[in-house]
């Protein structure tokens, strides 16, 4: 059964289903395993609207199902395994100006009981009267490790950078470090907002566009909080430092994202990036902003 026949399924088994039975009808299993992460949402949300009496226990009908897939997973062998999104969004201007840009990004993470690798890109393009204005470039991949009943992880991170129009030619940072689940929404299901804080020394290496280079030694200290506000609606919200003598760098991203239908969602990114100290010409602080078309898989 493919997950979208599964979605469409269920006002049949509504249908079928008496709410006053308050017994879970043993296909909601076959349901939620076959559904993406969005529909597997509404079928949790119809499903305790249905039955109120066993949230509980649809709460841990959906973490035994969780918990059999990252087993699946760390059976699995490296290459397979991995979900995540793609996304592109981007527009085009003519007439007192020439205009256009686009941007595009992919996030894939691999998942299982006690490891997860994560691997992110993003890029961003914008030409004004056939003149670059805007040159960004970046990707990240972290590993994190996580102990048994326990609200801290280990994790290390590799990332690269590259933004013209602040001065960053190319720049590298390594980090690795502990880290503790504020909120942890595995823990409570009824809990929807995951909150992790994490720091550790860095490494970055930068080659700005005037020329000079510079080595560091720092450190680095992150947040990162995700609340699904409803089953269709889910902000995020990072925030990431790097506190070197030399040179200090912040960035903040703030993300919503509206579920359009099953795999497909619409999504506003605002993005604050800080430099203490950037190349002559460059400005300290810039502020970008983005719509795009997301799809899971």
């Amino acid at each position: 059964m493919r997950a979208s026949t599964a979605l469409l399924a269920i006002p049949a088994w509504v249908w079928a289903s008496s709410a006053a039975a308050q017994e879970l009808p043993t296909t909601l299993g076959n349901f939620l395993r076959e559904a993406n992460p969005q529909e597997r949402a509404t079928i949790k949300d119809v499903a305790k609207r249905l039955y109120p009496d066993q949230r509980e226990a649809i709460d841990d009908l959906i973490d035994n199902i969780e918990d059999e897939e990252k087993v699946q997973v760390d059976r699995s062998s490296f290459v397979e395994g991995w979900t995540g999104e793609g996304s592109i969004g981007g527009n085009y201007a003519s007439g007192n100006t020439d205009e256009w840009n686009v941007s595009a990004a992919l996030n894939i993470k691999r998942k299982g009981p006690r490891w997860e690798h994560r691997v992110e890109a993003n890029v961003d393009f914008t030409d004004v009267d056939h003149q670059r204005t805007d040159e960004r470039i970046s990707a990240a991949y972290r590993v994190r490790r996580d102990f048994d009943k326990s609200p801290w992880f280990t994790f290390g991170a590799l990332s690269y950078d590259h933004d013209r129009f602040q001065g960053i030619g190319n720049r590298y940072t390594e980090s690795l470090g502990m880290g503790f689940e504020l909120i942890d929404s595995d823990d409570d299901a009824e809990d929807d907002v995951d909150w992790d804080v994490y720091a550790g020394p860095a490494f970055r290496q930068t080659d700005f566009t005037d020329g000079s280079q510079i080595n560091q030694i720092g450190v680095f200290i992150a947040t990162d909080l995700k609340w699904e506000i409803t089953d269709r609606l889910t902000l995020r919200q990072y925030a990431g430092t790097v506190l070197a003598k030399e040179n200090k760098s912040f960035k903040s991203v703030t993300t919503l994202t509206n579920n359009l239908y099953g795999r497909l969602s619409a999504r506003f990114d605002l993005t604050l990036e800080t430099e203490t100290d950037p190349p002559a010409g460059a400005e300290e602080s810039d502020i970008y902003t983005r719509m795009s078309l997301v799809y899971d898989f």
